[in-house]
């Protein structure tokens, strides 16, 4: 006979939302007799996890090496104030035009790549339908811009960037639902700094509007949101990782 792990259910059955509080794995759900089979979200799964966790490092990473072009401007700046040189300016829109597509492009990446079914079919597709807005906001401003079109880049300063910026409020909102998912069975709570990142994205939009402080400032509100978010998904992947190691092992739930 095979052993039942000493495990308990904090979350609601996968098929018909029934609260299996307290129910041991290798029961049923009274509601709809789904077989316990897991531990916690079905997403749990070591192979799964591993890719959230690397993938989830493949988008924050850039995401901090972008701040380089904010902070390679600061000294351009002071140069051209304190010099009247402005040949740092090119050097700066070159790192720009390396660094942002490589964000753009790595977290696109992630973000198809952690889309799994496993994470329920409506956080698949918006994970990976908000990689295909965000690559195709992107691409698309760099069309307008390189082609010189007047009309059309006026139209693109407002319709572009709001689509960007919402596809990465739908992202943080898929990762938040993971987060608070995994949380209850990871005895923790979701860290204060990342709240705070995920609230800051909804005035990104408005402040790259604000010429000239907003369109320095909002970038860099954008980017480190953005890094926290993953971050935080990476740290969660991990420690779920190894709750889930832990209670196969028959051991008590981590504190």
């Amino acid at each position: 006979m095979m052993h039942t792990p000493p495990a308990t259910r904090l979350l609601p059955c996968p098929r018909c939302g029934y609260d299996l509080r307290g129910r041991v794995v290798g029961e049923h759900c009274p509601e709809c007799g789904w077989a316990i089979d897991t531990f916690g979200p079905v997403w749990w799964d070591d192979s799964l996890l591993k890719r959230m966790m690397l993938f989830a490092r493949v988008a924050a990473i850039p995401c901090w090496i972008l701040l380089l072009v904010p902070l390679h401007f600061i000294f351009v700046v002071a140069n051209v104030v304190a010099n009247a040189d402005f040949t740092g300016i090119e050097f700066t829109f070159g790192i720009f035009c390396v660094l942002m597509p490589t964000q753009v492009i790595a977290q696109a990446i992630a973000m198809i790549a952690i889309a799994d079914t496993r994470l329920g079919e409506s956080r698949a597709r918006a994970l990976f339908w908000a990689a295909i807005v965000r690559v195709a906001a992107f691409g698309l401003a760099a069309f307008v811009f390189y082609l010189e079109w007047s009309g059309l880049l006026a139209v693109s300063y407002f319709v572009l960037p709001c689509f960007a910026v919402g596809s990465d409020i739908v992202t943080s909102r898929v990762l938040a639902s993971l987060e608070a998912e995994a949380c209850p069975l990871l005895w923790t709570k979701p860290r204060t700094r990342v709240k705070v990142a995920r609230g800051a994205l909804w005035i990104v939009y408005p402040f790259l509007l604000v010429p000239f402080i907003g369109w320095y400032f909002a970038p860099i509100i954008w980017t480190v949101a953005m890094a926290c978010c993953f971050g935080e998904l990476r740290g969660v992947a991990d420690a779920s990782r190894t709750a889930e190691r832990s209670l196969r092992a028959g051991a008590a739930p981590l504190s």
